[in-house]
């Protein structure tokens, strides 16, 4: 039985926050069959704003407004990303947290 414990997190600001789940949109709206494969990121975004809530008002219920504001960035970012091709291209570029990718192979309008 292994004892190995895995804990991935990241110190990012609200603002960064937002960026990292604009480019979230941004990808699952312009590949759908990310959407087919795993489902509507919304319901499971929902699920984890659950889990994340409770443990927070378990363990340090003062961080619960964050943990609120924290959850509708994410959203926020999310759902601008998934409409984000119908931006201009220089506010998608400001909005995202990947710079490089707006000149890379990878993008296609």
């Amino acid at each position: 039985m292994a004892d190995a414990v895995v804990k991935h997190s990241h110190r990012y600001s609200l603002w960064q926050e937002f960026q990292r789940y604009f480019d979230t949109g941004y990808v699952w709206a312009q590949n759908p069959i990310i959407q087919n494969l795993v489902g509507q990121a919304e319901s499971r975004g929902m699920g984890f704003v659950a889990a994340l809530l409770k443990e927070v008002w378990q363990t340090q219920p003062v961080l619960i407004p964050y943990a609120g504001i924290q959850s509708m960035i994410k959203w926020l970012g999310y759902r601008i990303g998934f409409y984000g091709r119908y931006l201009p291209f220089s506010l998608r570029t400001r909005l995202s947290m990947q710079a490089y990718y707006w000149s890379s192979r990878y993008f296609k309008d």
